[in-house]
């Protein structure tokens, strides 16, 4: 599969690019607060954020504020300027000889080298109130700039689509093991433990060194629950007959890739037949609709002209996909109402549904990185009926 992880000098061109930002933009500096926002510019990532961490950027420096305990791993991982970390123990001093006032009077020392009146720049929609609050009373000027960071995300660089397309094998290995565990009697967590052990397997022998995180694993068996679009994993045991629908989401080195498989434990019904045949054809003429150029807003047209034609238009009750990386949902999505042209290299799921209350649900879920011509599906499984029907009689 190939090594994980993002180089430093990936990482260090996305900082410049801020920074080109703050001082075309006249911004003296900028607080990042969203742990993803962190991860993508500087490559530090807690596993807790219940303690302040923020990243501060100028023009022409930039600094990482984090708690003791996390100085030791921000030290190894960021690629900051500095590293500036409060204590929790009495009659400790910073690293850099100042008193261990908190985050907040470690923000404060750095806030005060700016100019009376100075501009910074936050994530509007995500910094706490009471720390915007502390900025206002300094007579600071607050813009946002977390909107210009999630538009550096869109679109995924080669490194970035590179981790993603180890992440896609890997959510695909588990999604595949998942299935063959499925039999009449066997508890959804139960089954979802093979492809827990099929992708750890893989990732051990291939990625010694990565972090991987088996995010949002997902089975919801059974008419009611796979007729819910976001029902969640219970302790339901299998029946005969039977269907579900189950999701998996794999984080590797920073980045995540989806797939989700409708299955089935008998012959389904010819309802439940021509459910499935319906939202496989959407599936596929969305995927054919990708490529870079194309308002996101066609795609979702795509699949739900077919779903719709077919009679089951109110039963599609969610947007084709969304854009995924860092994030499990990221923007754009591949919405009806959204004019957001594609560009290549953004990464989007293909997820139509339906959904239909005392019969069931089915879904699949892929995911693309966009290309100028087309696109490419970096996740793979059984999708037809035959492969689908993963236990008979």
């Amino acid at each position: 599969m190939g090594k994980g992880s993002v180089s430093q000098s990936v990482r260090k061109a996305r900082l410049a690019r801020l920074q080109t930002i703050l001082a075309r933009r006249g911004i003296d500096a900028a607080i990042v607060w969203l742990p993803a926002h962190q991860h993508y510019l500087g490559g530090f990532f807690a596993h807790i954020y219940s303690r302040p961490i923020m990243t501060y950027v100028t023009p022409t420096g930039s600094a990482l504020v984090v708690p003791g305990l996390e100085e030791d791993r921000a030290r190894s991982m960021a690629i900051v300027d500095q590293v500036l970390a409060y204590r929790e123990q009495p009659g400790l001093t910073r690293a850099d000889g100042g008193a261990s006032a908190g985050a907040a009077g470690i923000l404060g020392d750095l806030l005060a080298a700016l100019p009376q009146h100075g501009v910074v720049g936050i994530e509007a929609a995500a910094l706490p109130w009471q720390w915007a609050r502390m900025l206002t009373d300094r007579g600071l000027t607050l813009v946002d700039v977390g909107s210009e960071i999630y538009r550096m995300r869109e679109v995924k660089d080669e490194e970035e689509q590179r981790l993603l397309r180890l992440a896609g094998r890997l959510v695909s290995i588990a999604v595949r093991d998942t299935l063959t565990a499925f039999r009449p009697g066997i508890t959804e967590p139960l089954a979802e433990l093979e492809g827990n052990r099929a992708v750890l397997e893989a990732a051990a022998a291939e990625l010694p060194d990565a972090w991987l995180d088996l995010v949002k694993t997902l089975t919801a068996s059974g008419v009611d629950k796979s007729a819910m679009p976001h029902a969640v994993t219970t302790n339901r045991r299998l029946a005969s007959p039977d269907l579900g629908i189950h999701r998996r989401h794999v984080w590797l080195d920073g980045y995540e890739a989806e797939c989700e498989r409708t299955f089935f434990l008998g012959t389904p019904s010819q309802t439940l037949t021509r459910m499935f045949e319906v939202m496989c054809e959407a599936q596929q003429a969305a995927s054919q609709a990708l490529r870079g150029g194309v308002p996101a807003r066609d795609v979702d047209r795509a699949a739900r002209e077919g779903i719709t034609r077919a009679g089951y238009g109110p039963n599609f009750v969610h947007r084709t996909g969304h854009s995924i990386g860092m994030e499990p949902h990221e923007m754009p999505d591949l919405r009806h109402d959204s004019h957001r042209l594609l560009e290549p290299g953004m990464v989007v799921t293909v997820e139509p549904g339906i959904y239909v209350p005392g019969v069931g649900g089915v879904r699949h879920s892929d995911t693309f990185i966009i290309t100028e011509a087309g696109s490419e599906c970096i996740t793979f499984g059984p999708k037809d009926m035959t492969s689908c029907v993963v236990w008979r009689p």
